[in-house]
């Protein structure tokens, strides 16, 4: 993959926080997610990936797990959208406390807080102003 070529030769900075991106269960769409870890990783920030089509009980426990600053939910498709309410319910349920930014061509800040995200980023330019 061109992200692991590049990898190298990002700047090595202060970690500013910890991340995880995980496109939601039932897309499998990733580039944009992957995109974005590389953005934020360049700027300063630990990237833990879950990968694609991830279960939400699966995000969830590497919430506990790693107790991440952020948690970056990824979908492309309008049908998957749903799945990334359901990671925040399970969250709640869990008094797990984790700034969640949706992401993806179809999301809004409209529908970021109809769910309970933190904000929503259609591209990696909305995307980092939620991360000052």
């Amino acid at each position: 993959m061109c992200l692991e070529v590049i990898r190298p030769y990002l700047p090595k900075t202060n970690k500013k926080g910890k991340v995880i991106l995980a496109t939601v269960k039932g897309d499998i769409h990733d580039v944009g997610k992957n995109i974005v870890g590389a953005v934020l990783e360049s700027a300063g920030y630990e990237i833990i990936d879950l990968g694609k089509n991830v279960a939400a009980t699966r995000i969830v426990k590497a919430v506990k797990d790693y107790q991440p600053d952020f948690l970056g939910l990824s979908a492309l498709l309008t049908t998957t959208m749903p799945e990334m309410e359901i990671v925040i319910k399970l969250l709640r349920r869990e008094k797990l406390d984790v700034r969640v930014i949706i992401g993806g061509p179809n999301v809004s800040s409209e529908y970021a807080k109809r769910i309970g995200a933190y904000g929503a980023a259609r591209n990696i330019a909305e995307g980092l102003k939620l991360f000052e």
